[in-house]
């Protein structure tokens, strides 16, 4: 029997939009372009202007442009960076999870100090003290809080869940105390707000993926196909909670997908 295949795997297929090599290889190009001009006296126009301004991360030490290679292995680096702070906030989620119900009336931040000194070892100290990661970690506290006084329940935290020829991870299953219907949700850590278009999604799924706040409509939608599958009859909705930093979280019911064309879409991934 094949070994079953990542839920993220199939929706990056789908919703990909992010090609590093053409990304950074543009970037090399258009900035060492900007820098030439400018050096050379070229008269920028505003837009150029904010561009060279937006890349800026990119110049070197003594001025140059740094190279595609260059570029992805800064990627790289902060990638490993935000791996490392998602670690520590998906940790904290798992332990609100759990602990939360019996202490939520302590003050927000009371709470989040009691998580962090339950879950944290002595590598995550750096991660703890970079203030965006406190500002989410914040922010998932009065998220928690204000879900269990709209009648929200705590159910599953990291649910591992299978079927189709696929596996994933729920972040967090809810359910709700009056009306039993339950939410797969999907915790992400992006500060950017692109959302794919027809054209950047493959077949089948262009229809579904042409307004916003679906960027991860593919992902969230087979987590809840999973779930229904082990629990026949329940409603589920799928919920996306961004965390931006200083900014309030995007909470986003996506829009679900037919079943039958999530299993088309699984089945055709796996022959081609």
């Amino acid at each position: 029997m094949s070994k079953p295949l990542r839920v993220s795997k199939i929706s990056e297929h789908y919703c990909s939009t992010f090609n590093p090599v053409a990304q950074s290889s543009r970037i090399a190009e258009g900035l060492g372009d900007l820098l030439q001009r400018e050096n050379g006296g070229g008269r920028l126009t505003a837009t150029e202007f904010r561009q060279l301004g937006g890349w800026q991360k990119y110049r070197k030490g003594d001025g140059t442009a740094m190279s595609a290679k260059e570029i992805r292995a800064s990627w790289g680096r902060t990638g490993r960076k935000a791996a490392a702070e998602g670690t520590v906030f998906h940790r904290v989620a798992e332990w609100l999870m759990k602990h939360g119900d019996a202490r939520l009336t302590k003050a927000p931040s009371a709470l989040l100090q009691e998580a962090w000194t339950a879950v944290r070892r002595k590598k995550d100290a750096a991660t703890w003290r970079r203030s965006v990661v406190a500002s989410e970690l914040e922010q998932l506290v009065r998220v928690f809080a204000g879900m269990r006084r709209q009648g929200w329940l705590p159910v599953h935290s990291e649910l591992k869940v299978t079927g189709y020829g696929i596996t994933g991870t729920v972040d967090a299953v809810w359910r709700h105390a009056r009306t039993g219907v339950v939410r797969v949700i999907d915790w992400k850590r992006s500060k950017g707000d692109t959302f794919p278009t027809r054209e950047r999604c493959r077949a089948p799924f262009g229809a579904y993926l042409a307004t916003k706040g679906t960027q991860w409509a593919v992902q969230t939608n087979l987590y809840g196909l999973l779930y229904r599958r082990g629990a026949p009859g329940t409603k589920v909705e799928m919920v996306t909670m961004r965390f931006c930093g200083a900014a309030d979280p995007d909470i986003h019911v996506v829009r679900p997908i037919d079943d039958a064309l999530l299993i088309e879409a699984i089945e055709m991934y796996r022959c081609c």
